[in-house]
């Protein structure tokens, strides 16, 4: 795949950086000081206020990309349209539903889970027969066609799959744009980030190193990221010490962001229980304004999830007031179809009307210190987003994964993880 970037994309890059520091398919900041210190875990980055504002953000950003200029008019009129038939995204019967395609066909029952005036969806577990990794692909494009075809007949479904996977794009854009989030790292080179860090950090620490040395293996996933392509030609262009250590310094930083934000962070307030029948990992949370049935669906949901033969989570309750590292949970009624997140900054998680249960105990993985292990890759020359899932893995597609042996043996590992 080739993402063109030229000189002035690479000067821009360098400025930021210096400054600072599916089709349709259903489902699927830092501050200054953080960026400066290259230790910048941004939180997931969120929709707030109307989605023509969230809209109109992204495009006062200077960093857009010629996708973004072509295909302005199509995502207006797919936000206006969602915004004028806002009331038919929670159009649902009262018990039970059908989980469609984006054709309009369905593909399994849902049980809707009452949930403080509102629902979350419960999905039986989808058995994939795939072991390994599997594309998919999601653009404006690609949403457009579909509103197109659906538009004057309507399925039941239709309005929440617009609701859900505009959303959804926005969130990327979003991602994309403003946040500067590297959208270049798949599930390949994500493997490669530690030693490309390792290197990049031990030339940087020392004052006469012009540029990391790089194996064949480490020369070919850099070349595979394209910021970090860019930076590695950067580097060897230049000619004196002095202008290098110029490039090495944003490359550096732009490095330690993704590593971070691709690692595991461990939650200092999780405690582990061993004994001959097993282990148990007690993690409290702050409920918020969550009553007791909503906090015993939780509960269930998390631990018949997040447990297997030897260990098992227990959720237990707590108040921030008494301890404030607690994540809290809050719960937006008037935001029906918004996508569940966790920011670990501000220490909550976010759930929404028509949530799955399943994407709550994945949810849940970030709250224990877990990264998501989906990635998302844009192209420029399609104007798609590539997403990249393992349907075994929990962290990686909650409708079909599970917590993998790998998981399980971080979190049995946590004595010797010092916390974040």
């Amino acid at each position: 795949m080739h993402f063109p970037f030229n000189h002035a994309h690479l000067c821009a890059l360098l400025l930021i950086v210096s400054a600072c520091s599916r089709p349709p398919n259903l489902q699927k900041g830092e501050s200054a000081s953080d960026a400066q210190s290259g230790q910048a875990f941004p939180d997931q980055v969120t929709l707030s206020g109307s989605l023509s504002k969230e809209l109109q953000e992204i495009y006062k950003h200077p960093r857009l990309d010629p996708c973004d200029s072509s295909q302005r008019e199509i995502k207006k009129l797919l936000v206006t349209a969602l915004e004028e038939n806002e009331e038919k995204v929670n159009d649902y019967p009262s018990t039970s539903s059908e989980e469609s395609s984006a054709a309009g066909k369905p593909v399994t029952q849902a049980k809707l889970v009452e949930f403080q005036g509102s629902y979350l969806i419960h999905l039986p577990k989808i058995h994939s027969d795939s072991a390994g990794w599997s594309t998919d692909l999601q653009g404006w494009g690609i949403l457009h066609d579909f509103f197109k075809q659906n538009a004057d007949n309507p399925t039941p479904q239709f309005w929440r799959i617009i609701n859900e996977n505009v959303r959804s794009l926005l969130l990327e854009d979003k991602t994309r744009v403003i946040n500067e989030t590297n959208r270049g790292i798949d599930h390949a080179n994500v493997l490669h980030l530690p030693r490309i860090h390792s290197e990049v950090e031990s030339c940087f620490q020392n004052p006469g190193c012009e540029a990391p040395n790089f194996d064949s293996a480490l020369s070919l996933a850099v070349k595979s990221i394209p910021l970090y392509r860019f930076f590695d030609q950067a580097l060897r262009s230049r000619s004196s010490l002095d202008s290098k250590r110029e490039i090495l310094e944003p490359f550096l930083k732009r490095i330690k962001r993704d590593y971070s934000e691709h690692s595991f962070r461990k939650n200092p307030l999780l405690r582990v229980e061993k004994s001959e029948k097993g282990t148990i990992l007690n993690l409290a949370m702050d409920p918020g304004l969550l009553g007791q049935a909503e906090k015993e669906i939780i509960g269930s949901i998390i631990e018949s999830v997040w447990s297997n033969e030897k260990t098992q989570v227990k959720l237990e309750w707590g108040s921030k007031r008494q301890t404030p590292d607690l994540f809290e949970i809050l719960f937006h009624p008037n935001s029906p179809g918004a996508r569940p997140n966790v920011k670990p900054y501000e220490k909550v998680m976010n759930l929404f009307p028509g949530n799955r249960t399943r994407s709550v105990a994945h949810e849940f993985g970030h709250v224990l210190g877990f990264s998501d292990h989906y990635y998302t890759v844009w192209d420029p020359d399609r104007c798609l987003y590539i997403y990249e899932t393992n349907d075994l893995d929990l962290m990686s597609n909650s409708a079909s994964g599970d917590v993998t042996p790998e998981e399980w043996q971080t979190l049995l590992n946590l004595e010797e993880i010092p916390a974040s």
